[in-house]
């Protein structure tokens, strides 16, 4: 139970910092894509990063 509240903690965090640089890529940046592409861009690479270090110390 311990495991899963930080994992869930870990999980917003990494979703809020995901949708900070969504927001500073589309509109700070002005890069091409619209908030919605930036956003699941965003997300694809934040929960990714967070998957191999959550696995590598698991493993390591």
């Amino acid at each position: 139970m311990l495991l899963a509240r930080r994992l869930l903690r870990i999980l917003f965090i990494n979703l809020d910092i995901d949708i900070i640089c969504a927001v500073v890529v589309t509109y700070v940046m002005r890069i091409s894509y619209n908030f919605l592409s930036n956003l699941v861009f965003s997300l694809c690479i934040g929960l990714t990063i967070m998957v191999l270090i959550r696995t590598g110390r698991v493993v390591f």
